[in-house]
């Protein structure tokens, strides 16, 4: 509709429109002629003038001014760490008490203070008991006695540490339930042995020097050594030995010289898949030396080498070389290396002892992976290694072991060797942060692995010398046996941990050997707690478990060959609690088996039953 009425508008309109009417003259002068220029023709190729250009000269005039800035430093509080400040410590510490058994505790300790450069101090030990059992002819008498001394040097690239120690151990062979007839040599008596106690000192003076590298870097080489001198004499307190040789056989001194060294230098790639490589040797030397400051004289009835006279004095070394490479890669270890061991072995036979240089080739192998970060591991290698079965090392296994029945390869010939390898597979887990549970398998090879069996006797009244024979006459000492045999074994560890109030440790381990062999228990396990109550009272217990120990039984007199048992299965728990009465001062009480058993460890040692130890501490 809007669109007509604009139509018709715009048409009426047109209708009053008109044209223009106007008049115009035009003068004409000539008549136009068009006139045609010449054009020029633009140049396609244009020619440019390519010349240096020329640089503009520019100054420039730097005007400086100094700015005045006003700045002031906030004093930030410093953060203070949880225990400061540092809780003194106590230089000396002294613990001691009584018990049954006329049973004798003492031991201190001193430490120096706290330093960045020395640490040095000492430790002090006596520890005896005494009594007697019932059917047995020879009481017990045993102490234990330690003086040590220690140092330590901290530089700012080595460290460097030092200790001293006496030991003296003594044990009367209280396993002889038989009055043993007794031969003076010098006043050519006999007479039994009822009161008199057969006793077995052990001297052991020593010392270590240390040192090794306090080098922090990531790429750094590494070195650690340590030299270890040891005297070693074994004394037995009696006129004549029920054994082969004249009282003089005992005074014999055992010397030791050993060194332990490691040089490694590490590479530390923490861009890279390999975090960190080590390559490493281990060095060892050792040297044995036993020596007499008097003659052996030999009392062997119809044998070529009855009454001769020997000086004790022989010697043995061995020699070890280990080098290995490790590495690190995406959480997980990885190592290789080759153990060398060379060391001295017989020859020939006891009558001609002579020695010769023999070795042991022992590949290592560890790998463990961490499948759960943190949480789950396994692990599996292969090792092996050789060491010298030394008179020390047989006392440490058994107090009651007579030395030198291999006399000839013990004091005249080097000492024997004890070789093993090793294949093994474990697992190591985290069930939480306060649990942890690791399971350890074992394959083992021994060669001369060291046992014992009981000492047999028989008497003969015309020579006056005992002899040993197969007969069921046993007395308180042991021999050293060295067998050749394989073992499996099965291992499982379980700890807890709370903070410092609660720590519990158990351990239980499977022993499966292809052959018999003695005073080895098949089964042991142990659990050891401690419970910390407001550090005003602590508890502990302690529980021991050994199955399946065999021996050789000489109690039937009519027996020729002795009968092959199994001791019963010990079970030893003990008990200790400690009050705190300040800092300085606490009383404490340990109970010893507590189940009042009576059990062997060796063939006709029984054990104590019950027995307890009450005492105090006292803090500097």
């Amino acid at each position: 509709m809007k669109k007509i009425q604009i139509t018709i508008t715009l048409l009426l309109l047109a209708g009053t429109l008109f044209p223009q009417v106007q008049n115009e003259q035009v003068t004409v002068i000539a008549p136009f002629q068009p006139t045609v220029l010449d054009a020029h023709k633009i140049n396609v190729m244009p020619q440019t003038i390519d010349s240096v250009l020329r640089p503009r000269e520019a100054r420039f005039d730097i005007l400086s001014r100094k700015v005045v800035t006003s700045f002031g430093m906030d004093h930030i509080r410093p953060a203070r760490v949880a225990g400061e400040p540092l809780t003194k410590l106590s230089p000396l510490h002294v613990r001691g008490g009584f018990g049954n058994y006329a049973t004798a505790y003492g031991e201190l300790f001193y430490g120096s203070e706290r330093s960045a450069q020395w640490q040095y101090g000492t430790h002090l030990k006596h520890h005896s008991s005494r009594g007697t059992f019932k059917n047995h002819e020879v009481p017990f008498d045993n102490s234990e006695n330690l003086i040590k001394l220690f140092g330590s040097y901290f530089g700012k690239k080595a460290i460097v540490s030092t200790d001293f120690y006496y030991d003296r151990q003594r044990y009367s062979a209280y396993g002889a339930d038989v009055p043993f007839l007794h031969y003076d040599s010098v006043t050519n008596d006999e007479r039994f042995l009822k009161d008199e106690q057969y006793k077995l000192i052990y001297n052991n003076v020593g010392g270590n020097i240390g040192f090794s590298d306090n080098n922090t870097e990531p790429n750094s080489f590494g070195y650690s050594g340590n030299l270890a001198i040891n005297m070693f004499q074994p004394n037995f307190d009696i006129r004549n030995p029920i054994w082969y040789f004249q009282p003089d056989y005992f005074n014999t001194k055992e010397w030791s010289v050993g060194f332990d060294g490691n040089t490694h230098q590490t590479f530390d790639f923490r861009h890279s898949i390999f975090n960190q490589t080590t390559i490493g040797l281990d060095v060892s030397f050792g040297w044995h030396k036993t020596n007499s400051s008097k003659d052996l004289v030999l009392v062997l009835p119809d044998d070529p080498l009855d009454g001769k006279t020997y000086q004790i004095d022989n010697g043995s070394k061995m020699l070890k070389f280990h080098p290995y490479g490790k590495l690190r890669f995406s959480g997980h270890d990885f190592s290789l290396g080759l153990r060398i061991n060379t060391f001295d072995e017989v020859a020939n036979d006891m009558y001609e002892i002579k020695t010769k240089t023999d070795f042991q080739l022992v590949p290592t192998l560890h790998a463990k992976f961490n499948l759960i970060d943190n949480l789950f591991a396994i692990e599996f290698g292969l090792d092996g290694n050789a060491e010298y079965l030394t008179s020390q090392k047989i006392v440490e296994a058994n107090p009651f072991a007579l030395l030198g029945k291999e006399v000839f390869l013990l004091y005249f010939g080097p000492y024997i060797t004890q070789l093993h390898r090793e294949y093994y597979l474990g697992l190591n887990t985290a069930l939480s942060k306060a649990i942890d549970f690791s399971m350890k398998g074992k394959l083992v090879s021994y060669k001369r692995l060291l046992s014992f069996d009981a000492w047999r006797t028989y008497y003969l009244p015309n020579d006056n010398i005992y002899i040993g024979l197969p007969t069921p006459v046993p007395t308180p000492f042991f021999n050293s046996t060295y067998q050749d045999i394989n073992c499996f074994q099965l291992q499982a560890n379980l700890n807890y941990h709370l903070d410092e109030k609660i720590a519990i440790s158990a351990m239980a381990r499977a022993n499966f050997y292809d052959d018999e062999i003695l005073y080895k228990p098949k089964y042991e396990a142990n659990l050891m707690a401690r419970y910390n109550m407001q550090n005003k009272i602590i508890l502990k217990t302690q529980l021991y478990v050994f199955a399946g120990t065999k021996y050789h039984d000489f109690s039937k007199i009519e027996l020729i060959t002795p009968k092959l048992e199994t001791f019963k299965p010990i079970v030893d728990w003990s008990i200790g609690a400690e009050y705190r009465f300040n800092r300085r001062w606490s009383a404490f009480l340990d109970l010893n088996n507590i189940l009042n058993q009576k059990y062997y460890h060796w063939y006709n040692y029984r054990s104590f039953r019950t027995n307890f130890i009450v005492g105090a501490t006292f803090n500097l």
